[in-house]
């Protein structure tokens, strides 16, 4: 069968899993054909093309592997691949073809995905009593293999299915040179996609540290596939783009590069799935040197030059996207952090569902109130009110709760103890910090006035240091080194979603003379009332903060900056 076909067999099979409401709880997005192809031309033609040099019997030698192997899209373009192969190096058709099927190996825990499996690698002649049956296991990759012959540890007993893989007289007993495709996505947050506690407990003794509550299973993935790769071979899984800066995935980073190297590293950018999941493709090669990584970017996978290896401990790998996203790197002076003078803190679920009927619209009366008493209480502020310096509640629409609010303000009064004492706490000097945003947008309130609405970071600090804080934060190297070490983690791939720590882990600049000037252009920009004067003293912040965080050439960053900054709003 055709790889063309297929891929038609995953997308049917797709749309059937969607029908049964099911296609979320299971992760399966299945991967284009053009997207195949592309990371295909970069993991395994290298392998093809050393091989053949061998000749007929090396080609055939290989074995490959896709641990999430849905219909068979990766697998069948594999298999494609080495019988044209094995054909240009003497081979019939017919006999490269049936060669090339026994190369290829599939696993997965849908038992309709892997019939299709099967049915996309018998090719023409599936009905051939001579031809060798596909080997597509229905198990969960993640638990079958704890190692082989050619993996890491020690086989857990029973393990059947290991045996038919890397064990003695299995399909690949020295372990596999290529593993790769694209495993589901389970986000651990939603209850439908999250394992339940058994199968938490099993990950748990396989992986240890690395299968965390809220590690997402693609990334475990990785640790599987190394596992099943042979010496020397090449492990490349399709990734949420979170993976790459994820707090809950540093174990796992940690983890891969404690026995392999990350050798290529594809930054989709594009849009590929339905989910609208930003992705990328780490290329790990087992057991090889650390050296430079090699960037492919784009659908296309373009290549975008090369970037140093990562460190092995667990910090994130976003920064290695720089070069294909044109993200200037610089080298910051700097001396501390915000959480050496500042309280960082954010709010969940209990404050944002505690608020609800306590929010009241300035612009829009309480009846109960009597029409000479418009609503009182602090203007409460979500995201959408908070640009670079410059406030925008009572100036543009807002949403909180599923309605529309002009100027929103929480009465207070009707807040419950805890909530009220919350609010208390709140109401405090600090700046307030936008998320979900292309660059890192924070307001100074330092009389300690205004609520924040829940995903609102706050910064608690002496009204005295305000202005210098949200200077800080709304930096252009702060921006660039957040947009590095966190691509990924906000729900477009170019935005950003710092948690409360992550706030508190950016760095202080060293230039305090600077740093003076940067918050007096702050304070400037935030009082401004004309939308233009506010820009042009934002600018000033911007280009002081590069200053004072030593900066020797800032007219790139702040190009940079600039670019990304939101349009200036009336």
């Amino acid at each position: 069968m055709p790889p063309a076909d297929a891929h038609r067999l995953g997308a049917a099979h797709q749309a059937r899993l969607a029908e049964r409401g099911s296609r979320h709880r299971t992760g399966a997005w299945y991967t284009p054909a053009d997207v195949v192809d592309r990371l295909l031309d970069r993991v395994l033609d290298p392998l093809l093309a050393a091989r053949a040099a061998q000749g007929t019997d090396a080609v055939a030698a290989l074995r490959i592997l896709d641990p999430a192997c849905g219909a068979g899209a990766f697998l069948a373009a594999a298999a494609d691949r080495v019988a044209r192969a094995l054909v240009a190096c003497g081979a019939a058709p017919a006999e490269a073809a049936r060669r090339a099927r026994c190369t290829v190996v599939g696993i997965d825990l849908d038992p309709e995905a892997a019939r299709l499996c099967r049915a996309a690698l018998a090719g023409a002649d599936g009905d051939d009593a001579h031809a060798p049956e596909p080997t597509v296991l229905v198990a969960d990759a993640l638990l079958l293999v704890d190692s082989g012959a050619g993996a890491m540890g020690g086989r857990s007993a029973g393990d059947e299915g290991a045996a038919r893989l890397t064990g003695p007289g299995g399909c690949a007993p020295d372990g596999f040179d290529l593993v790769v495709g694209n495993p589901p996505f389970l986000t651990p947050l939603r209850r439908r996609s999250a394992a339940d506690d058994a199968r938490r407990r099993a990950l748990a003794d396989r992986y240890g540290r690395a299968a965390g509550a809220q590690t997402d299973a693609a990334a475990l993935f990785l640790l599987a596939g190394l596992r099943m790769a042979a010496p020397g071979g090449t492990v490349c899984m399709i990734e949420p783009l979170s993976f790459l800066s994820a707090h809950d995935a540093a174990a796992v980073r940690a983890a891969v590069l404690d026995g392999a190297a990350l050798v290529g590293l594809w930054d989709a950018q594009d849009r590929v799935f339905d989910a609208a999941v930003p992705v990328c493709a780490p290329v790990l090669v087992r057991h090889g040197p650390p050296g430079p990584v090699a960037l492919w970017t784009g659908r296309s996978c373009t290549p975008a030059g090369q970037a140093p290896a990562p460190p092995s401990d667990g910090a994130p790998w976003a920064p290695l996207l720089a070069p294909g996203r044109g993200v200037p790197v610089v080298d910051l002076a700097d001396d501390g952090t915000v959480g050496d003078e500042a309280e960082v803190t954010a709010d969940f679920r209990d404050q944002y569902y505690g608020l609800l009927g306590a929010v009241v619209d300035e612009d829009a009366p309480d009846p109960d109130a009597g029409p000479s008493r418009p609503p009182t209480g602090p203007p409460l502020v979500t995201s959408g009110a908070i640009d670079p310096a410059r406030l925008l509640w009572g100036r543009r629409t807002v949403r909180f709760g599923g309605a529309s609010y002009r100027r929103p303000r929480v009465d207070l009064s009707r807040l419950d103890p805890t909530l009220a004492a919350w609010a208390g706490r709140r109401l405090v000097p600090k700046v307030l910090v936008a998320t979900q945003t292309r660059v890192l947008e924070a307001v100074a309130d330092p009389v300690g006035a205004l609520l924040p609405s829940v995903p609102v970071v706050t910064v608690a600090a002496p009204a005295d240091r305000v202005h210098h804080l949200g200077a800080l934060v709304i930096a252009p190297p702060v921006v660039a080194l957040a947009t590095l070490w966190h691509a990924g983690t906000g729900l477009g791939g170019g935005s950003l979603r710092l948690a409360a720590r992550d706030v508190a882990a950016l760095p202080r600049p060293a230039g305090r003379a600077a740093w003076d000037a940067g918050a007096a252009a702050f304070r400037a920009a935030q009082e401004a009332v004309d939308p233009d004067e506010s820009r042009a003293h934002l600018l000033a912040c911007g280009a002081a903060m590069c200053t004072a965080f030593g900066v020797t050439d800032p007219e790139p960053l702040l190009a940079w900056w600039t670019r990304r900054l939101p349009p200036v709003r009336a």
